[in-house]
């Protein structure tokens, strides 16, 4: 939907490249019509996605390796203990977490709680970490085709930037926008509610400046705290948004791009 805010927000179900179509689409230029190219651009992009879940688990891995030595050295020299054994499983971390993407954090406690634990064999975790290194260049080069694919769209809508959520996307086309929760008696230009619950967003949640030098801001006006990249932002405090910059409020999560062939 785009009104004269000059947000557009795109979620699920939302029309967009793909969609139904009421006629015949010519070809492209390469000979695919533009169904067949948004669908392998479509499979480019879930390839990225595995390619970012294997990348993401053989970090997790040393990460709850490493929580596991700390807390068998610990065990190890306290008092009145003589050792204790920590079991891994074959799958790893992985099998024990399924489709679930947990935090570092969540890592950590469930190592050292025991709920969770790492592959047993070290060797293998070598080889893993092997193997996803060598598929470093070839997700540089989906990147690069993601990075193509949004900033078309992007410029397609006069975007200099995009707040992207699990469920919605929200285009900012104008260098300054207000974002929040829109009410019966207050509209910001960018309303949050297609996001998700939006109990402890703000009315007036912040905003989202670009200054002349080409740098993206966000300043907090809200009565709760904000985050950005895990760093607290403060009421009329203010923080860079960074392209690919993480930006927290009222229990949303925002990934921040910038538009690369955006016209300041």
């Amino acid at each position: 939907k785009e009104g004269s805010t000059g947000a557009e927000v795109t979620g699920a179900g939302a029309e967009g490249p793909g969609g139904p179509e009421t006629e015949p689409i010519p070809p492209t230029a390469g000979g695919l019509s533009a169904s067949e190219l948004c669908a392998r651009r479509k499979n480019r992009l879930s390839e990225l996605v595995a390619l970012y879940k294997e990348q993401f688990w053989v970090v997790a891995e040393e990460l709850g390796e490493r929580a596991r030595e700390l807390r068998s050295a610990e065990v190890v020299g306290a008092p009145g203990t003589s050792g204790q054994e920590f079991e891994g499983t074959p799958g790893g971390l992985a099998e024990h977490y399924g489709d679930k993407l947990p935090s570092a954090s969540d890592v950590e406690e469930d190592v050292l709680a025991g709920k969770a634990r790492v592959a047993p064999n070290a060797e293998a975790r070598g080889r893993r970490r092997a193997e996803a290194a060598l598929k470093i260049p070839a997700i540089r080069g989906l990147e690069r085709t993601a990075v193509s694919i949004f900033s078309r769209r992007a410029s397609s809508r006069g975007a200099l930037a995009c707040l992207v959520g699990k469920r919605a996307a929200f285009y900012l086309s104008r260098p300054e926008m207000s974002i929040g929760r829109s009410t019966k008696y207050q509209i910001v230009d960018v309303d949050l509610s297609p996001e998700g619950d939006c109990s402890k967003v703000s009315r007036q949640q912040g905003m989202v400046r670009l200054h002349p030098g080409g740098s993206f801001y966000f300043q907090n006006l809200g009565q709760r705290k904000a985050k950005v990249d895990g760093n607290a932002v403060p009421t009329r405090a203010r923080a860079v948004l960074k392209n690919g910059s993480l930006l927290q409020v009222g229990g949303l999560s925002l990934m921040f791009l910038v538009n690369p062939l955006r016209r300041d």
